[in-house]
Parts: C-alpha cells; sequence; structure tokens
C-alpha cells in the first residue's frame, strides 16, 4: 500500500497481505455488512459479524463520551479485540462501514 501513498500504510492491507496473515491465531476479522447481506451472501471463515452502523453518539460532553467509549471498548472486548489485536473490517460495498470500524477503534 505503499505505492499507493497512504499516509499510514501499514494500516490498510491488500486482500494478498490478509492471505498472508491468516494464520495469527490473535487476527480478528470483523464483517461489518447488515444481516440480511450475510445471509444472502455468506462471510469468511473465521470472521465475526458486527454491525456498527447503528451505532452513534449525538452528545460530546464528557459524561456521554466516557460512557460511550466505555460501552464500545465492552463491544469490542466481548469480541475478541483489545489493544494489542490486529483487527481487520471488511464489507462489500462502499467502504463507509469498515471505515466507521476504524474510526471507533482509534
Amino acid at each position: 500500500m505503499v505505492e499507493k501513498g497512504y499516509a499510514n500504510p501499514d494500516l490498510v492491507w491488500s486482500p494478498q497481505e490478509l492471505a498472508a496473515r491468516l494464520h495469527d491465531a490473535n487476527l480478528r476479522i470483523i464483517d461489518v455488512r447488515t444481516t440480511p447481506t450475510l445471509v444472502k451472501e455468506g462471510w469468511l471463515p473465521g470472521a465475526i459479524h458486527f454491525d456498527l452502523y447503528g451505532i452513534s453518539l449525538n452528545d460530546t460532553a464528557p459524561q456521554p463520551l466516557a460512557a460511550f467509549t466505555w460501552m464500545m471498548e465492552h463491544l469490542f472486548e466481548s469480541r475478541g479485540v483489545n489493544l494489542d489485536t490486529p483487527v481487520v473490517f471488511y464489507e462489500g460495498v462502499s467502504g463507509m462501514r469498515a471505515a466507521r470500524g476504524f474510526w471507533l477503534l482509534e
């Protein structure tokens, strides 16, 4: 991904780079597509589903933001994600849902 000019190319994997890392037991592949799409099209072996689209925060005051951060930590932890977990988000269309997952982990 260096050749494409990404600022942090180590954070963006090609399908080939993902294939080379599938042996990593710590890797979490998160499918962020809608449930009807999963049922219709199936999913990658070993991937877990997490539809992040409906999760949002409308109030960024300190207390609601802290509660939202706590909730997101626990939602990701319940899916086996911690600070040392390599995570790949994937979807089938625009990348908006995958980008949202990345943003939420940031």
